[in-house]
Parts: structure tokens; sequence; C-alpha cells
């Protein structure tokens, strides 16, 4: 992955819709980071499956024992500009599996500086540093679009995201 750039230095475009790196997990597990697709709904229904209780609750803030139509467009069908989606899949198995998703939604559209983080990791893959991995490609993306503040919303093990990013701040 290539260093977050100074803000003094020629920072390219980058097309957050398209967005695609490779990773390899602390464990050596290796993985795909991409922009979310409206075609990743069986996927994220299949990952809303798998969660406990607790993992629901924190990120949709309340029970629920299913998805909407509704919710699973608005988690797969973003904008790319004032929400920024991006999952974590390796291959399984059954070919290409989602383990997890990272997103930041902007707070304030007409100033587009500050921006929600909101993470959430299939239980079978969490301690292996995707949240951390997450945290740094979506502030990458949000620094290439302006973005300079973020209220972080960890949405799973708040110590656990800090320590796999190495207590990374956001400026």
């Amino acid at each position: 992955m290539a260093a977050i750039t100074s803000s003094t230095e020629h920072r390219p475009v980058i097309d957050p819709s398209t967005y695609l790196a490779k990773e390899t997990l602390k464990d050596g597990t290796e993985v795909t980071i991409r922009a979310i697709q409206p075609e990743d709904s069986t996927g994220v229904l299949e990952s809303f499956e798998k969660l406990d209780r607790d993992a629901i609750y924190r990120r949709f803030f309340s029970l629920k024992k299913e998805l909407s139509d509704a919710e699973v467009k608005q988690l797969t069908d973003v904008d790319f500009s004032q929400v920024v989606a991006l999952v974590v899949t390796t291959k399984t198995g059954k070919g290409e599996t989602l383990i997890a998703g990272g997103r930041y939604a902007v707070e304030n559209p007409e100033t587009s500086q500050a921006a929600e983080l909101a993470f959430l990791t299939d239980e079978a893959y969490r301690g292996r540093g995707i949240a951390g991995l997450l945290l740094r490609h979506l502030i990458r993306l949000a620094q290439k679009a302006g973005i300079s503040r973020s209220r972080r919303m960890f949405l799973l093990i708040i110590t656990q995201c800090l320590r796999c990013s190495g207590g990374a701040v956001y400026p």
C-alpha cells in the first residue's frame, strides 16, 4: 500500500468507486479491499446472518433479525461522494467471500471537512487487523477528497481497532 502523502506533495486523483487494493493480513490471509457495489447485496445479507446480537446492535443501534431491501440498497448503493464504502473479501471454497466492511459518511455536505467512520467485521475474522487496515484505506480516500477531520464511530471493539491502526490519529 502506498503511504499517505503529506499536504504539500502532489496528490493523484483516486476514484473511490473503482478502488481496489490487495493486502495480506498479519496472519498471512490474502484479502482484497475494494469499493462496495450493488452486486454485493447477497454477500451483505449472508454476512448479516452471521452477526451476533451485540454486533447488530452496535452497527444498527437496534436489534433486528434481517435487513430490509431499503437497508441493503443503502449499504451497497453508495454515491462515493458523501458516502464511501469499502468491503474486504477473501477467497474461500465458495469463491469471493465478504468478511468486513467500512465506510465514511460526510457529516456536513456543504463543508465536506468531517466524516463519521464505521466498521463491521465477520466474527470469524476479528482480531486479524482488518479494521485497522480499512481505517488506513478510508483515511487515504478521505484525505484525497479533502476531508480533514473524523468523528470515529468504532462499532466493534474500540481498543482492538485502535491497536490495529497503531493508534492512528486523524488530523
